[in-house]
């Protein structure tokens, strides 16, 4: 688990909630020539599913977002090339900030 943003508050790692999932991001990220980010997602804290309400959707959450206005400075995202669906990672200032997960079957 890591040490959430309030104090105290814990949350536990995509890992150890989706171990199939990182381990497919570590391999599409090295694909990619993404190898900081890579070793990163091994460590990437699980926030919660996204409530965005869309049956296609399977996106987690792995940190605080500003509110409903973009990541702002800083911000970029990476598309990854899963052999199914659509893997894109909101990587903020170097970090993981959302896994978006689309058109896939539902996590494990």
């Amino acid at each position: 688990m890591t040490k959430g943003s309030r104090a105290g508050e814990r949350y536990p790692l995509v890992r150890e909630r989706h171990p199939e999932l990182v381990a497919e991001l570590v391999r599409l990220l090295r694909d990619e020539g993404e190898p900081k980010l890579a070793v990163a997602v091994r460590d990437v804290p699980y926030h919660g599913a996204c409530d965005c309400g869309d049956d296609f959707c399977r996106s987690i959450r792995t940190s605080g977002h500003p509110g409903s206005g973009p990541y702002g400075e800083g911000h970029r995202c990476v598309p990854l090339r899963p052999d199914q669906g659509m893997l894109n990672l909101d990587v903020v200032h170097g970090r993981i900030a959302f896994i978006e997960i689309l058109d896939r079957p539902p996590l494990r």
